[in-house]
């Protein structure tokens, strides 16, 4: 299961971003991007996660807000959106905040890869995925995800 992109934000005061009369406002932030570039230099842009096995996608230190989560969905198995779980903590907790099927999580809760296109999910045909919803945190955020 590979992880492309996580675009995140961290300032000195959380604010909405999703009003529209709030773009235009100037903030102290500092843009930030996660990503799974290879490391070596090389062209291996995913983070592997063997059956069974866990990995650390993302952590960040707050506070913050995550804006875009962007990711390819391999098609190794049938089951490929079920069988990883998406776990994300926020601010230390012990339990994740979040822990679904990778697939319910990008709009797929059937299991089946179905192609679809909105203003906050996207599972277009290319085998991708994004999220779009802004999830703010105060200390840190850590994203994992178990196959």
């Amino acid at each position: 299961m590979p992880l492309l992109g996580l675009r995140y934000g961290q300032a000195d005061q959380l604010t909405s971003i999703s009003s529209g009369n709030s773009l235009s406002t100037l903030r102290n932030y500092r843009a930030g991007r996660e990503s799974s570039f290879d490391r070596t230099g090389g062209n291996a842009d995913w983070i592997p996660v063997a059956p069974g096995a866990s990995a650390t996608l993302a952590e960040i230190s707050g506070p913050g807000m995550i804006t875009h989560i962007w990711t390819p969905i391999g098609r190794e198995s049938p089951k490929s959106l079920k069988q990883a779980v998406l776990r994300i903590y926020w601010d230390g907790e012990e339990d994740p905040s979040v822990e679904v099927p990778v697939g319910d999580f990008f709009g797929q809760p059937l299991g089946d890869y179905v192609d679809h296109y909105s203003a906050l999910l996207g599972f277009p045909p290319l085998e991708w995925s994004k999220f779009l919803l802004p999830n703010a945190f105060r200390k840190i955020c850590a994203h994992h995800v178990e196959q």
